[in-house]
C-alpha cells in the first residue's frame, strides 16, 4: 500500500466526506451538443424540449439518456475513486460469487456491487455494519436508471484488512476445536528421519540443516517449495499431504519441520490461510512450525503440532534428546550394568542358602521319607478302594433285587389278578341288584292288577264330553250378549261423535301453536294462526280482531 494512499485515507477522515458525495452535490456534469444531449446544469429544459419538438428534431430514447448520463460521470470523476461509509444489507450470490451492498452515512446512502473476482481476492471478509473505505468506479446501472458503484477493493477502518482476516479464519478454526491440545500429536523422542517443508533459497533451510548437520546419524529430506507470494500456501498444503501420504515409500519419515525466515505481515501471510491449517490438522506426520521471528504466530503456528519461535528453534525441539543421548546411553548402560550385577549377586548367594539346605546335604533321608509317604498313601488308598467296592456290590444287590420286583411280566400278573378280583367283585354286585330289581318289578305289577285304570278312565271320558258341551253353550250365551251391548255401545258413539256434529255444519276451532280448542274470544291474540276443522277437512286462517262479538 503507498504512501499516498494513507495521505488521501488521513485527508478523507479530517473531511469526514467522500468526494464521490461532493461531486454529487456540486452536480458536475459536462456540457454536451448536439440535439437531445444534457445541459450544463445536468438535466434538459423542457421549454427548450418543447421548441425542439415543435421545431422537428428527433428525440432521444431512455437507453441514449442512461447512456449519456454514464458516460458524464466516467467523465467526471477519476477512474477510481476512494468512498468511506458503513456496509449494510450485505448479499453474497451463491451461484454467481457477486456481492452487493449499501454504503451509507448519517444522511445518504448509494449502491455497490463487487464481482466474484474481486470478492474471492479479499483476505478477509466483510460483514454488516463495518466502517470501511472503497475503492470503486461510478457507473450507471441502466435496467434501474441508477448510479451506483463497482468495488474493486474494500479496507477496514480500524483494523487492516489482514489483520482482520487474520482475526475472523482464527475464530473459524479455533471454533472447530483444530487448536486444541488434546488434537496435536506428540513429538518422537528420537526421529530418524526428518522432511524440511522450506524453500532451498532461504536462509531458513540453512539455519535448520546447521542444526541437523551435527547429528550425522540423521536422515533428512528437503521438500522444495514456495514459502511467499500468492497461492504458495496450496503448494504448501500439497506437499503436506504428498509426504502424509506417501512417507512409507521415503522410509517412514518421523517428524516434518515447515520453516521460514521472517517478514512483514504481508509476508508470511500465506501461513495464515486456511487450507494450510487443514492440511497441517489431517497430516498423519507430527509437524513442527517455526515461522518467522519470536513476536510472528501464523494460524499454521496455532494447528501444528509444536509451535517453535524460529526454524532455528524448530530444528533444536526435535533434536533436543539427541544432543544429551550419548550421555543418556552411558548413564542407562551403568543402571544396567549394576542391575544386572545386583541381580547376578542375589542369585549366587541364593545358590549357596540352596546349597546349605538341609536337603542337599543328605538327599537319601528325604527319599526315604518320600517312600514311606508314598507306602502309607497307597496302603490308604487300597482301603479306601475295596470300601468303595464293596459300597458299590451292596449297592447294585438292592438295585438289582428292586429291579426283580419291578420287572414288567411280574407286574403284569399282579395287575392280572387284581383285575379279576375286581371282575368278581363287580359281578357279583350286578346280580344282586338285577335280583333285587326283579323282586320289584313283581310287587309293582302285584299292585297294578288290583288297581285297573281302564273303568276309571271311561268314567272321566264321558264326564268330559258333558262338561263340554256344557262349556260351549255357555261361551255361546255369553257371545251373544257381548256382540249385543257392542252394537248398543257403537249407536251411542255414533249419536255423540263429533263428525256427525260436524256433517250438520258445526266445525272445531283450535289455535296452531299451542294445540288448544278455542271456546272463548279472550283466547285468541292479533297474529295467532288458527285452524279450524269441518266435516271435510281444515282451514288455516289469521286472527285479526278478538275483540268481535259473540256468535251465539
Amino acid at each position: 500500500m503507498s504512501k499516498g494512499f494513507f495521505e488521501f485515507r488521513e485527508e478523507m477522515t479530517r473531511k469526514k466526506a467522500a468526494p464521490v458525495e461532493l461531486a454529487l452535490e456540486a452536480g458536475v456534469l459536462p456540457a454536451a451538443s448536439g440535439p437531445g444531449t444534457l445541459g450544463a446544469s445536468g438535466t434538459s429544459g423542457t421549454a427548450a424540449d418543447a421548441s425542439s419538438v415543435n421545431s422537428g428534431s428527433q428525440a432521444i430514447t431512455v437507453t441514449q439518456l442512461t447512456s449519456q448520463i454514464d458516460k458524464a460521470l466516467r467523465g467526471t470523476f477519476p477512474r477510481t475513486v476512494w468512498v468511506q461509509g458503513e456496509i449494510s444489507n450485505l448479499n453474497r450470490n451463491a451461484t454467481s460469487g457477486h456481492m452487493y451492498f449499501t454504503l451509507k452515512d448519517a444522511t445518504a446512502c448509494i449502491d455497490c456491487a463487487m464481482w466474484k473476482p474481486q470478492a474471492s481476492a479479499l483476505k478477509f471478509k466483510p460483514t454488516e455494519g463495518m466502517e470501511a473505505l472503497v475503492a470503486a468506479n461510478v457507473r450507471v446501472y441502466q435496467a434501474r436508471g441508477r448510479y451506483q458503484l463497482v468495488v474493486s477493493n474494500i479496507q477496514p477502518l480500524g483494523k487492516g484488512a489482514l489483520e482482520l482476516a487474520f482475526q475472523q479464519t482464527k475464530a473459524r478454526l479455533e471454533a472447530e476445536g483444530l487448536f486444541a491440545a488434546d488434537r496435536k500429536r506428540p513429538l518422537p523422542a528420537y526421529p530418524l528421519r526428518i522432511a524440511l517443508v522450506t524453500s532451498t533459497q532461504t536462509a531458513a533451510v540453512q539455519d535448520m540443516l546447521k542444526v541437523l548437520r551435527a547429528f550425522s546419524w540423521l536422515k533428512v529430506f528437503v521438500y522444495h517449495v514456495s514459502v511467499q507470494g500468492d497461492g504458495c500456501a496450496e503448494k504448501m498444503a500439497d506437499a503436506l499431504d504428498h509426504l502424509s501420504a506417501h512417507h512409507k515409500s521415503v522410509g517412514n519419515i518421523d517428524v516434518i519441520l515447515l520453516g521460514r525466515g521472517g517478514g512483514s505481515l504481508e509476508d508470511l501471510w500465506e501461513f495464515n490461510e486456511e487450507c494450510l491449517a487443514r492440511a497441517i490438522a489431517r497430516c498423519a506426520i507430527p509437524v513442527v512450525t517455526g515461522i518467522g521471528h519470536e513476536v510472528d504466530t501464523s494460524i499454521a503456528d496455532l494447528v501444528a503440532d509444536y509451535h517453535a519461535h524460529t526454524p532455528t528453534e524448530a530444528a533444536q525441539v526435535v533434536t533436543r534428546l539427541w544432543k544429551t543421548a550419548r550421555s543418556d546411553l552411558e548413564m542407562t548402560s551403568g543402571r544396567v550394568g549394576r542391575s544386572v550385577r545386583q541381580i547376578i549377586g542375589n542369585a549366587g548367594r541364593h545358590l549357596q542358602a540352596m546349597g546349605r539346605h538341609e536337603v542337599f546335604r543328605r538327599p537319601l533321608d528325604r527319599i526315604q521319607t518320600m517312600r514311606q509317604t508314598a507306602d502309607e498313601r497307597q496302603r490308604a488308598l487300597r482301603t479306601r478302594a475295596s470300601d468303595a467296592l464293596q459300597a458299590r456290590h451292596r449297592r447294585l444287590s438292592d438295585l438289582e433285587t428292586r429291579l426283580q420286583r419291578g420287572r414288567p411280566h411280574s407286574e403284569v400278573n399282579r395287575r392280572r389278578e387284581k383285575l379279576l378280583l375286581i371282575e368278581r367283585r363287580l359281578t357279583g354286585t350286578l346280580d344282586r341288584a338285577f335280583r333285587q330289581y326283579r323282586e320289584s318289578l313283581s310287587a309293582m305289577k302285584a299292585r297294578l292288577s288290583g288297581i285297573d285304570p281302564r273303568a276309571a278312565i271311561i268314567l272321566r271320558r264321558r264326564d268330559q264330553t258333558s262338561s263340554g258341551a256344557r262349556l260351549t253353550h255357555a261361551l255361546a250365551e255369553l257371545l251373544h250378549r257381548r256382540r249385543l251391548t257392542l252394537d248398543g255401545s257403537a249407536r251411542h258413539l255414533q249419536a255423540v261423535s263429533p263428525v256427525n256434529v260436524l256433517n250438520r255444519g258445526y266445525s272445531i276451532t283450535t289455535n296452531k301453536r299451542t294445540g288448544e280448542a278455542v271456546r272463548r274470544p279472550d283466547q285468541v291474540k292479533p297474529g295467532d294462526r288458527l285452524l279450524t276443522r269441518v266435516a271435510e277437512g281444515v282451514i288455516e286462517s289469521l286472527a285479526d280482531d278478538p275483540r268481535q262479538g259473540h256468535l251465539f
